[in-house]
């Protein structure tokens, strides 16, 4: 983030999405535990995948985010590059993919509708915020 000045929201936001994803880890039991943990994090960054693909940039001129967001808008690329969490994880367990899937579309739908109502688009600390987001309703979800 470019501006350094945090507010009492953001830090609280902070604390919130990490406290969800800690309560998620520690109800999590041994085996189901090293699944998460390897497929969480490809699932949340499969919503970032999808979200560049769709929404526009709406940062400025030196947002980091602005090659990402405005490079080439390869639609099938992009949902391909999101599918390879989801066929790994449908193939180790039907069941939790399938709540995957579902958790993390109506999040990336979700926040991305937001973005797109609240700024016109996406920036990389919404991105970011929507990585962040997935991954802890993964975990409690």
């Amino acid at each position: 983030m470019k501006d350094s000045r945090t507010g009492v929201f953001g830090i609280l936001s902070l604390f919130v999405v990490l406290g969800a994803k800690w309560a998620g880890l520690c109800s999590l039991q041994g085996g189901e535990r090293r699944l998460y943990l390897f497929f969480i994090p490809g699932f949340s960054r499969s919503a970032m995948v999808i979200a560049m693909a769709f929404m526009e940039y709406v940062g400025g001129e030196k947002g980091i985010a602005r090659e990402l967001l405005c490079g080439n808008k390869d639609k099938k690329t992009a949902l391909g590059a999101a599918f390879i969490p989801v066929a790994a994880l449908l193939l180790f367990s039907f069941r939790t993919g399938i709540r995957f899937i579902l958790i993390t579309l109506v999040i990336g739908l979700l926040w991305t509708w937001h973005c797109k109502r609240k700024i016109g688009g996406m920036t990389g600390d919404t991105l970011g915020a929507l990585c962040e987001i997935a991954e802890a309703l993964l975990f409690i979800g």
